[in-house]
């Protein structure tokens, strides 16, 4: 299941931009006022609507889902099943965000639509062990490189919490990809895509603020006037 609402629409008015809900345009403000909103969810899809002129709209389409694709002895569910059911929703969508892609992402390949682009979130560094996982970020676009420039990098956090207790979080390279989107018409838009620390405890909750202390810093380094969403 899958929720479905509308973004704001961003009017250039002279010097000044409208933003609402979830995106956001950085005026040389504090760095934590560059985070609209952080996207907490298990899945929804958002289309997004950027104007550089009134007369002149671009409509885009966001999917972020969180797939739970751990192994199926951790998922406690049947993850092999639903992937392909996953993978089928993003072909409607122009932009997907995939959280936990860890264990299936063969089916990721598998059934994505012919063109469609995919990009994981992996980092230079081997995992920390040989049963580690990677970041369980996956981007994947449908929009025309005639028409988009689509690029994508990857940070991996610094911090971590628990390897067999407080939800194994150190096992996955956890971290965020920073996703450029530049149309031929030069419209602008960087999307974070993340998937921060688990668990409940002070040592979970202190790892949690540490990333994103540390994303809040590359996002202050690499977002300047375009607009931004964060979602994970």
């Amino acid at each position: 299941m899958y929720l479905g609402f509308d973004l704001a629409t961003i009017f250039d008015m002279g010097t000044a931009k409208q933003i609402a809900l979830f995106s956001v345009s950085r005026q040389r403000s504090p760095p934590w006022n560059l985070i609209a909103f952080l996207v907490l969810a298990f899945s929804f899809a958002t289309p997004i609507t950027l104007a550089i002129e009134r007369e002149k709209i671009t409509e885009l389409s966001l999917l972020v889902y969180n797939t739970h694709g751990l192994p199926r002895i951790f998922a406690k569910d049947h993850p092999r099943e639903r992937f392909p059911e996953i993978v089928r929703l993003t072909h409607d969508y122009d932009i997907s965000l995939l959280q936990e892609d860890f264990a299936h992402h063969d089916l990721v390949l598998k059934h994505a639509k012919e063109g469609q682009s995919i990009q994981r979130g992996e980092g230079v560094k081997t995992g920390k062990c040989l049963f580690c996982s990677g970041s369980g970020l996956t981007l994947m676009s449908n929009l025309s490189e005639v028409d988009w420039r689509v690029s994508a990098i990857f940070e991996p956090f610094e911090n971590c919490s628990g390897w067999l207790n407080r939800a194994n979080d150190c096992f996955a390279q956890k971290g965020f990809q920073i996703i450029d989107l530049r149309s031929s018409r030069g419209e602008e838009v960087v999307l974070v895509n993340t998937h921060l620390d688990a668990g409940r405890s002070d040592l979970d909750r202190a790892a949690r603020g540490a990333q994103l202390n540390q994303l809040i810093l590359t996002i202050d380094n690499y977002v300047s006037n375009q607009a931004l969403i964060v979602a994970g």
